[in-house]
């Protein structure tokens, strides 16, 4: 009895996270840069189009920075993100993190730390990127513009992300009904 009780706590709290919505849902454009600081030039070893290469596969509209923004852009910038890269390379091994930053400079999601340890630099960085690029693949991003809403502090308007109670009660008792599912096919077999 213990160990079906045990076994069912675990698929809880497996089942729990994945219901749940990301951060990154809020927001329907990622910004990418044009040249990310710890290189020389843009674009160099194509890391910056490599980027939104991988960002349009995942289902993210992107925009290249200093480009022409859609109108929707323009009129509320806080509905994107700017992607950016953090190089923490050490003597052998490239060290790359993905931060993506809203629109008042704040820090809304951080990546795993991709390394590699490949010898070619255009090599390197693609591979680094590759690995820390598995965090955003396990988002499963779906846009909800409900997300995001505008606040009033006086006399400034400020948008932040909401708080969604009714998606997380909807998940809580998804969960449950599948616990209690998978604790009665547990008790017939």
């Amino acid at each position: 009895m213990l160990r079906k009780t045990a076994l069912i706590a675990i698929l809880f709290l497996y089942v729990l996270p994945t219901l749940a919505q990301n951060e990154l849902d809020a927001f329907k454009y990622i910004i990418i840069q044009k040249k990310y600081d710890f290189l020389k030039s843009e674009n160099l070893y194509r890391l910056n189009s490599y980027t939104k290469q991988l960002f349009d596969g995942e289902g993210y509209a992107t925009l290249v920075q200093g480009e022409t923004y859609p109108e929707e852009v323009k009129a509320n910038p806080c509905i994107a993100v700017i992607a950016d890269i953090v190089d923490e390379s050490s003597a052998f091994t490239t060290k790359l993190k993905l931060v993506l930053k809203n629109c008042y400079d704040e820090v809304v999601f951080t990546s795993i730390l991709g390394t590699s340890k490949i010898k070619q630099f255009d090599k390197t960085y693609t591979d680094a990127l590759n690995k820390c690029f598995v965090s955003i693949k396990e988002l499963n991003y779906k846009y909800d513009p409900s997300l995001l809403i505008k606040e009033n502090a006086g006399h400034q308007q400020r948008f932040i992300i909401k708080y969604n109670h009714y998606f997380f009660r909807q998940c809580t008792v998804i969960t449950i009904l599948i616990i209690v599912t998978l604790y009665t096919v547990v008790l017939i077999l």
